[in-house]
């Protein structure tokens, strides 16, 4: 028996492959893309209006403002830190009408404040009128400020201050950098 094999006609011939005109080592030129400047870290002015007003809430407490009457003992408690107290918005900060007005803010301990989820005052902010109860936050700023300081307060909330008008009144207050001021302020001329 005679083998028979297939006969290709012509040559077997490998074509190069062809690569887009975009592709490296081509005469094509990428434009580069700008080089990102190095990050660098500059106050804003609401950072210097948020850390003057407060450290002015904090200077006023003087201590940890949180009380519960919800104790083991079943008498009032009375957290007496006066150590690492941050500044606590009933109002959220969201809110430019109340964000830097004092009677919106008590200073807190970071444990009531933050991490404390079942005792922390952040986590208790409900009102009559929203959630037909008032949380332990609520009833704090009610003895605090009494009925008629908080109803102001929560009148106040519903204003239209913008953003830019709540900095520029607060930096006025705090006498802060102004905007278009120089970081440097030149060296002023002895009087002679």
């Amino acid at each position: 028996m005679k083998k028979t094999y297939l006969k290709r006609s012509g040559t077997l011939v490998r074509k190069p492959l062809k690569r887009p005109a975009q592709a490296r080592g081509t005469a094509v030129k990428r434009t580069l893309k700008p080089k990102k400047k190095a990050w660098k870290f500059v106050k804003t002015h609401l950072e210097e209006c948020d850390i003057a007003f407060s450290r002015e809430v904090v200077k006023r407490d003087g201590r940890c403002r949180y009380e519960s009457d919800f104790s083991y003992s079943g008498e009032m408690f009375r957290c007496e830190v006066r150590e690492k107290l941050t500044n606590s918005h009933y109002i959220g900060r969201a809110n430019w009408n109340t964000r830097f007005d004092p009677e919106n803010c008590i200073a807190l301990c970071l444990r009531h404040h933050f991490m404390d989820k079942m005792l922390g005052y952040e986590f208790q902010k409900q009102r009559r009128e929203v959630h037909g109860w008032d949380g332990q936050y609520t009833i704090r700023m009610k003895n605090i400020l009494g009925k008629e300081r908080f109803a102001a307060l929560i009148e106040r909330s519903k204003g239209k201050k913008t953003r830019q008008e709540a900095i520029l009144e607060t930096q006025r207050k705090y006498n802060l950098r102004q905007p278009g001021e120089n970081q440097q302020t030149p060296p002023q001329p002895v009087g002679e």
